[in-house]
This record gives C-alpha cells, structure tokens and sequence, in this order.
C-alpha cells in the first residue's frame, strides 16, 4: 500500500502541530488496512498522550512492541504513559528496558533519571543525570533539570552553575529563561538573597584570614536572616579551626539532615575521620561527597588521599592520574602526585610532576621544597 508512507506522513505533520484529531484520524484509517503498522500504531499511542488519555495509548502501544519488540521508541513511551498516571514504578521498569535495548538512548536516561528522583531515590537520580552530562556535557535539558532540582533545595549557587552552561548553549532557551525569573522570585521571598551572599562572602574572608570569631558572628548572622547550608557549614568551619570537634561534627550533622545533597559536609567528616586516623569512614564520606558533586576538586583529591592510606595504592594513584586527566594545572594534585613518587624513590617520575606544579605556580613553598629534595636526590643517582 503505496498510500501508507504518505498517510503516515500527513498524520505525523499534524501531530507535530498540535492536530491530535486529525492525527488520529489518518492513523486510524493507516490501521483499519494494516492493523500491525508500527507507525500508526506508535502514532495513536502519541496523540492519544497529547490529549491526556495516556490509559487508552497503552493498548495500542502494547500491540506495537508485540510486533516490533527491537523498537526502543515504544518501552520509553510505555514508561512516559506509566509516569503521567503515577504509577512510578513500572515507568522506571519500562525506561529500564529502552535503556538496556539501546545503552546510548538519551531521553529514556533523562526520563528514567526523573523517575528515580520522583521515586524518591534522589541520590541515584542525581547520579544519573550526572553520567548523562559527562558523557553529554551540553545537552541543555539534562543541565535545566539539574539546574530545577538544585534550585529546589535551596542551593543556589549550584543552580546557577547549571543555568550559566544552559545560557551558554542556548541563551533564548525558554525553559532556562523560567529557571532564572524562578530563581529571582526565590531570591526575593526566602532566605535566599544577596544580603545572604554577601554575608558568607564576607565570612569567609574573615575565616581564611584566621579572624575566626567574627567570621562565626557574620555566619551566624546570614543564618539568623534565613536558614541556609552555606552559613551552617561557614560555623562548622570555624568551630573545626577552634578545635571544637564535637561542636563541629554536631554541626555537619545537622547539614546533612536538613540538606542531603549539600556535598561539602560529607567531605568535611570525611576530613574528621582521616585526622583520626578512620581512614575506611573518611574513604566513604569523600565518595559520597563525589556522588553528590562530581565537580568537588577537594572530595576527589581526600579520596584519593584515603585510598593511599589504606594501601589501596592502585587506585589512589588512578584518582589522581584521572584528576590531572580532567583539570591538568591543579597544583595541589600535581604537588600530591609528586610527593607519593618521591617517598617510593621514583624521582623522574616526581619531577615531571613538581615541575607542572611550578610552571602553574613558580613561588608555591611546597612545590619548591620537594624540587630541592628531587635535585639532591637525581645528583647522587
């Protein structure tokens, strides 16, 4: 039936501009000649969502994947119709299932993702949209949803991470375009607001340069104005620099209970059980912190750091190959990796390092009081 592909065709133009029924109808006329038209009867299924009758595509896109059990299209959209009526389990069984068909399916990743986080599963949800932007670092709808879903816990900052890559790629996007008027609305009427920012920054300053009472009362401030994790974390910060270790571990505490995925807290008591030697508990905290930022440098280097100690050298040494791999002029891992080759006595090796390290930072202390300990060394070889 020549007239099929052409059928097909108009009704597909129509579906694309909102024409359901007219959609429907040729769809319909496709299946009273050919009732196993996978087109069609994939096309049905997709007009009957568009108006809502998302129950009543589902036997038509049953009777698709009975006859077409290698189309990937039909098990995602099998999952899309099981999410819009709630049932959120069998979405993510259906999503499951286009993904193992086709590993590289890319919507059924996002929407099995969005499943996840729906389900409740938010940290296996994040993970999921973070393989997808590392394999896909500019695919927009990936960044925006990362970008809604930290804005919705209140980080701030991190969403507008997400939304300057979104602007980056696509500046007129509408949906990146929402996500920033969201964020303003948000910034006015929570805590939230640039009295905030302003008062962490400041805090911050005052903490690096050792003024670790006021840098606490300007803390305390931004935390009186609104609850948030930055100022919390800010008071961990200055309670461990006073020594405070039980005050400091309340505190984390506390961060981690009201804001899950706030990751610099898990890197923080990741810190406090490798100063006590608790090297498997701090190895856990750190990996937990990467799961919830893969962009948290500190994390990745204390994680490494954990393994060494517990002589999981293999792999220690790989987290930090693959931290150079992605940022080549960080210093401090540069400064790490050189170090371990000097203590096992593998001093080319060591100098390659050290000497990245002071090409990136000519006057750094460290990188300069290893160079004399490799150049003593390579002169008596």
């Amino acid at each position: 039936h020549a007239i099929h592909p052409k059928m097909i065709n108009k009704a597909e133009e129509h579906l694309e501009n909102g024409e359901t029924e007219s959609a429907s109808d040729l769809f319909s006329k496709v299946l009273d000649e050919n009732p196993v038209n996978g087109e069609a009867l994939l096309g049905i299924a997709l007009a009957l969502r568009m108006e809502g009758h998302g129950e009543q595509a589902v036997p038509f896109l049953n009777a698709a994947f009975k006859h077409f059990p290698d189309n990937i299209l039909i098990p995602n959209q099998l999952g899309m119709v099981a999410f819009e009526m709630g049932d959120i389990e069998l979405a993510k069984s259906h999503f499951a299932t286009a993904i193992q068909m086709n590993p590289s399916f890319l919507e059924a990743k996002r929407n099995y993702g969005q499943a996840l986080i729906d389900s409740g599963d938010y940290e296996n949800g994040v993970v999921a949209f973070t393989k997808i932007l590392e394999k896909h670092p500019d695919d927009i709808i990936s960044i925006v949803y990362m970008a809604g879903l930290y804005l919705e816990v209140g980080q701030t900052d991190r969403a507008q991470s997400f939304i300057n890559k979104a602007l980056e790629i696509d500046p007129k996007n509408p949906d990146v375009i929402n996500l920033l008027d969201s964020m303003q609305e948000q910034n006015n009427e929570t805590s939230f607001n640039p009295d905030i920012s302003a008062l962490n920054e400041r805090a911050n300053k005052l903490l690096e340069s050792f003024q670790i009472e006021q840098a606490e009362k300007k803390f305390q401030e931004s935390y009186d104005l609104g609850e948030n994790a930055d100022a919390l974390f800010g008071q961990a910060l200055c309670a461990s620099q006073k020594g405070q270790e039980i005050k400091t571990l309340s505190t984390l505490t506390k961060i981690i209970e009201k804001w899950p995925d706030y990751a610099p807290a898990y890197n923080q008591l990741g810190l406090l059980n490798y100063q006590n030697n608790e090297f498997e508990n701090a190895r856990d905290f750190f990996a937990t912190a990467i799961e919830k930022d893969n962009t948290l440098l500190d994390a990745k280097r204390n994680y490494g750091l954990s393994l060494i100690e517990l002589e999981d050298f293999q792999n220690g040494i790989a987290v930090f190959n693959k931290i150079i791999e992605n940022v080549p002029d960080d210093v401090e891992t540069l400064i790490i990796l050189a170090g371990f080759y000097c203590e096992t006595e593998k001093w080319t090796e060591a100098e390659n390092f050290i000497s990245a390290a002071l090409k990136n930072e000519p006057d750094n202390p460290s990188a300069l009081e290893l160079q004399n300990l490799i150049h003593d060394q390579l002169e008596t070889v």
